[in-house]
């Protein structure tokens, strides 16, 4: 059984005075009010999980989440509601793997996110996109998860951490590697594609795109949000130069909000057919979804549309999502 706020703070009232005044010390400032606040962003997070989690790793949970509270306000990170709703993303869209190790999971994703909120570029956004198709990896241990994020915080404009990163791209089991750098390289291929980077470091993942060379197999990310309806999904497209074909990869990470969950079998069209629709359909809310396509050149639109088309030799290539239809179509002729 949970229990609610007040009930856990009975439980731990000599932890929580003694935390509180610690923390008083390092913040003077610090109100018991913006303290109480602080633990109850910290704990809301970790009902969308109970009672998955019990007794001391529970404890070290919510403990954990309020140092992360603490950290995130003396470095001016956000309101405080901006955090929560990070932590709640984070924890909604990976369980399995929070639970492995909540203080290495958090903290280590916690810093992540500091090294990228600063950033006046940094995409909140698209982490968090980035965060729900790390749910596809749920499955694999959390250390290999956190080396994915470590390369993808770099990816964003860390040139600093460069050299770890490139080392610990190698040991990215392929769908992550793929998914992490949106291409697809195969595994003898990869060191010459991390060795290319190495020898034209870039700072941003635009000089990243445009450092590689042109993929055999081109990965697209597809991100939708569905506000009325409360959910999101991630999933990518790829296609194969050497065997001539668009898959719709069954793989990709497809999750509502509620306890809503769908799964979609893989779709393959050949480039060279004469077949000119292929319909992919989804739940949706008409005239509120949004969706964007990532390719590894440009963003959607001009790169889906017309570097396709000039690369692969195709007549006509659309993403559209019509607000009448609950369908994604993509044509191709």
């Amino acid at each position: 059984m949970a229990v609610g706020l007040r009930e856990f703070l009975a439980l731990h009232k000599e932890e929580f005075n003694k935390k509180f005044y610690s923390a008083k010390t390092d913040y003077p400032n610090l109100s018991e009010d913006d303290f109480l606040e602080v633990l109850k962003q910290s704990y809301l997070p970790l009902l969308e999980i109970l009672p998955v989690i019990e007794g001391e790793k529970f404890e070290e949970l919510v403990f954990t989440l309020y140092e992360i509270f603490l950290t995130l306000q003396s470095r001016g990170s956000g309101e405080i509601w901006e955090v929560g709703l990070f932590l709640r993303e984070l924890i909604k869209t990976s369980p399995e793997l929070c639970l492995q190790n909540p203080k290495l999971f958090l903290n280590s994703s916690i810093n992540a996110f500091l090294n990228l909120y600063k950033d006046k570029d940094f995409d909140l956004f698209r982490w968090r996109d980035f965060w729900k198709g790390i749910n596809v990896f749920r499955k694999e241990p959390v250390g290999i998860v956190l080396k994915m994020i470590f390369v993808f915080t770099w990816i964003c404009g860390k040139p600093q951490y460069r050299d770890l990163a490139l080392e610990y791209s190698e040991e990215l089991p392929s769908p992550m590697f793929d998914y992490t750098f949106g291409v697809s390289i195969k595994e003898s291929d990869r060191k010459a594609f991390l060795n290319r980077v190495r020898m034209n470091p870039f700072n941003t993942f635009q000089e990243l795109k445009n450092s590689v060379p042109p993929p055999t197999r081109l990965v697209f990310r597809i991100t939708g949000g569905f506000y009325g309806f409360g959910g999101s999904f991630l999933t990518t497209l790829s296609i194969d130069e050497k065997e001539r074909t668009l898959v719709y990869d069954d793989e990709s990470f497809y999750r509502f909000h509620s306890d809503f969950t769908g799964t979609y079998t893989q779709k393959v069209l050949s480039l060279d057919s004469e077949e000119t629709n292929q319909i992919l359909e989804f739940p949706a809310n008409p005239g509120k979804d949004t969706i964007t396509i990532e390719g590894i050149t440009e963003n959607f639109p001009s790169f889906p549309r017309e570097n396709l088309k000039k690369v692969y030799g195709l007549r006509s290539v659309y993403f559209i999502t019509p607000a009448s239809f609950n369908v994604l179509m993509i044509g191709i002729a």
